[in-house]
């Protein structure tokens, strides 16, 4: 996953590193934010423009293969393959 962020003295570009693969990816209603969910049973809270990692949500025990946001962005919820 890459992402364009901007900082205070120059641009660059940010590479997201997972031990696994993402498999989706969803924005926070119309917040900056957007959550990811991966293979390696997680799914992550960023920060869409500076490229920062703010909450890793874990509990899964199985490899995740979706995450979706309410409308109102105060609610997500992943699929998984465990029970």
């Amino acid at each position: 996953v890459w992402l364009r962020a901007v900082c205070s003295d120059s641009t660059h570009v940010c590479v997201l590193a997972f031990a696994r693969r993402v498999v989706s990816v969803t924005w926070v209603g119309e917040t900056t934010h957007l959550i990811t969910a991966s293979h390696d049973c997680t799914a992550r809270v960023w920060d869409g423009l500076r490229g920062c990692c703010l909450h890793v949500l874990e509990g899964h025990t199985a490899r995740l293969s979706r995450v979706r946001v309410d409308a109102t962005g105060a609610y997500a919820v992943t699929c998984s393959d465990d029970n």
